[in-house]
């Protein structure tokens, strides 16, 4: 190992069903020949955003501190900074996908939207502004004392109150599920005819023509048998979804990995009526 090189840890936490609060850190941790005994701990609060964001988040701090601090390193003699980080996805984007989305003009190689675009961005801005060698290494979380503490210090962050927020976070609509735990998400198989009921949707990402991404409960003879999850676009959400109601829906799956409406039709008026009260009876939020 070098013995010239900086640790730093990083973590980020988010509380999506308690008001969305978020936060991130980061721990430096200084070569022995520095003589610093007690790393350093940093991190940033967030009113609203989600888990990955906040992971990428905190290795941009970090990158953002090593900017800051770059003088003093070097004035000690140190000549890499080594970032771990517990997210496997996001230690590969960091290393190898970025700069292809850089490359194709932010967007994937199929044309497809990135998740999290505007944190990649600050990461490639900053990543280039360290005129020191980076290496962004993943690690398994919560097996060392770094790790342990940075995860601590994150949702530490995620309590604090704060003024800033994520220009990731993309604004869900979500209701209670009748079944809230017992049920996977799974992709939709093909469907046809088959009541549905909604419960959570969202953009897939914050552009002008993103997909929704649907949360629904499958319900066969008033009884529900599966929950899953397949995709619209902005126009049939607009014009179709509405949560915690019924709706008969044909659903195809294109693949193992995504399945899209077709379309939807809500139930609606005295039959809606009997719907519910019939699953009332089973369910207590209907």
């Amino acid at each position: 190992m070098n013995p010239y090189a900086l640790e730093i840890y990083t973590d980020g936490s988010s509380k999506i069903h308690h008001n969305c609060d978020a936060g991130c850190a980061f721990i430096v941790v200084y070569p022995e020949h520095v003589k610093i005994d007690k790393p350093e701990e940093h991190g940033k609060s967030y009113i609203k955003s989600k888990i990955g964001a906040m992971e990428i988040q905190g290795v941009n701090q970090a990158l953002k501190w090593l900017v800051e601090h770059i003088n003093k390193l070097k004035s000690l003699n140190i000549n890499t900074a080594i970032i771990y980080c517990d997210n496997e996805y996001v230690v590969n984007c960091a290393n190898k996908h970025v700069f292809n989305w850089q490359r194709n003009k932010w967007k994937k190689r199929n044309g497809g939207d990135i998740a999290n675009i505007s944190a990649w961005k600050e990461y490639s801005r900053y990543r280039r502004s360290v005129s020191l060698r980076v290496d962004i290494k993943h690690i398994i979380g919560k097996t060392s004392a770094e790790t342990k503490k940075v995860d601590k210090l994150a949702k530490k962050y995620a309590d604090s109150i704060s003024k800033y927020k994520s220009e990731d976070f993309m604004l869900f609509k979500a209701s209670d599920k009748l079944i809230p735990s017992e049920l996977s998400k799974e992709i939709c198989p093909t469907i046809s005819g088959v009541m549905i009921r909604i419960y959570y949707h969202q953009p897939v990402n914050k552009t002008k023509n993103s997909e929704f991404k649907v949360y629904f409960e499958i319900i066969k003879n008033e009884v529900v048998t599966g929950s899953y999850v397949a995709f619209c676009t902005k126009e049939f959400n607009k014009k179709y979804i509405d949560r915690k109601n019924y709706h008969i829906s044909n659903i195809e799956q294109r693949d193992k990995g995504y399945a899209v409406f077709l379309n939807a039709e809500k139930i609606t008026g005295r039959e809606l009526k009997n719907i519910k009260k019939l699953m009332r009876k089973k369910y207590s939020k209907c």
